[in-house]
């Protein structure tokens, strides 16, 4: 079977991408596939190369990179009589707007490649975290209050929305709406800092979601898989929030897991990780981020990661799970998903184009 994997990406996170792709390169099985690594790279050019899965090979300025074409027939080399190598499968582990977001499901749906992860709709909501939060009040799951502003809207009403904010909460969090590994995120504590925290958010995106930062919280994680769950984990880091570097980079984070809760918590971040998994239509490996405020013992959906760092595979070597079996789930899920939507009725017979132009009586 050939399996491609597709990291990299013209994303802000597109050197975490490169990360999960080696790691996966790592792991998956040799003898069972035949991998085909594709380096998205920040043009979004496809391109393959030699030793891929080594961290040295993206530090380096001399590699040498063979630009390539995916097609539906699969990846095309260039010239005149290039050999074309099908493809059976993508593993997509483009992390970021710009293609997490809907953009390359959406190219390998067009190809009829089946693909791992998140379909346009899933990845879509998930990378958007307004919308992600206004589905979830919708269906009632419990989530922070939040304000929301478009860029335009800021710069046309600044002091008045800067008053909105006031009045809503302080301290707060800003973040950019599309966006991810908490990159472009700021902690606001006074009104003087307002503005400075906006005008960096829509330097990322042009819309922004602000919400309530608790001043007494646990982080959980929790990532799902259609219906097997992960161990719960706990995160812990000194800063108000986690960090880019809290998550990728030396930091004096730490990492439970599992996580040392009661059996009644447990459940119910378990629990709402399947319903937030269902609600926003995923598919593939989606972790979910949670806050639990110490102060009124309430549980908060935080974020949700369509496609998470690493495919958050430690999470299930608890339950006897690693990475190469993961990365088998996930194939077999993807191919038995696209199964299942070539099944369904793709076209429809009719004389629109005979009586165009024509009135039809």
């Amino acid at each position: 079977m050939n399996v491609a994997v597709i990291f990299g990406g013209n994303t802000v996170e597109h050197e975490i991408s490169i990360l999960t792709g080696i790691q996966i390169l790592n792991s998956i099985h040799p003898k069972k596939y035949h991998v085909i690594p594709l380096y998205l790279n920040k043009q979004n050019k496809f391109m393959m190369g030699e030793n891929f899965n080594s961290v040295d090979t993206f530090l380096r300025d001399d590699v040498i990179l063979e630009e390539v074409t995916l097609t539906q027939a699969g990846v095309k080399k260039r010239g005149k009589f290039s050999k074309i190598i099908p493809i059976d499968v993508v593993i997509n582990a483009v992390h970021g707007v710009g293609a997490e977001s809907g953009e390359l499901a959406g190219f390998l749906s067009i190809l009829n490649i089946p693909y791992t992860s998140s379909d346009v709709l899933g990845a879509s909501i998930g990378q958007d975290k307004i919308t992600f939060k206004k589905i979830l009040s919708y269906d009632k799951i419990p989530t922070l209050p939040f304000l929301s502003y478009e860029e335009k809207d800021f710069f046309q009403r600044k002091d008045e929305i800067i008053e909105e904010i006031i009045s809503f909460s302080l301290p707060i969090i800003v973040k950019p709406s599309n966006l991810g590994s908490s990159i472009g995120i700021k902690k606001v504590e006074n009104k003087e800092d307002i503005q400075l925290a906006l005008h960096q958010a829509f330097k990322y995106d042009k819309r922004v979601l602000i919400e309530p930062l608790l001043q007494d919280v646990k982080e959980f994680n929790c990532a799902v898989i259609d219906d097997l769950v992960s161990c719960v984990e706990e995160v812990c880091t000194s800063n108000s929030f986690l960090t880019f570097q809290d998550k990728y980079e030396q930091s004096l984070s730490q990492h439970i897991l599992p996580a040392n809760i009661n059996n009644d918590l447990e459940n119910e971040i378990m629990e709402l990780a399947k319903k937030v998994y269902n609600i926003t239509q995923n598919k593939g490996v989606v972790r979910i981020d949670f806050l639990y405020d110490n102060n009124e013992n309430q549980l908060y959906v935080n974020e949700i990661n369509t496609i998470p760092g690493s495919f958050a595979y430690y999470l299930f070597e608890d339950k006897g799970i690693y990475f190469d079996e993961l990365i088998d789930i996930l194939i077999e899920k993807a191919l038995k998903d696209d199964y299942e939507k070539k099944q369904k009725i793709k076209s429809f017979s009719s004389n629109a184009l005979k009586y165009h132009g024509k009135k039809i009586k």
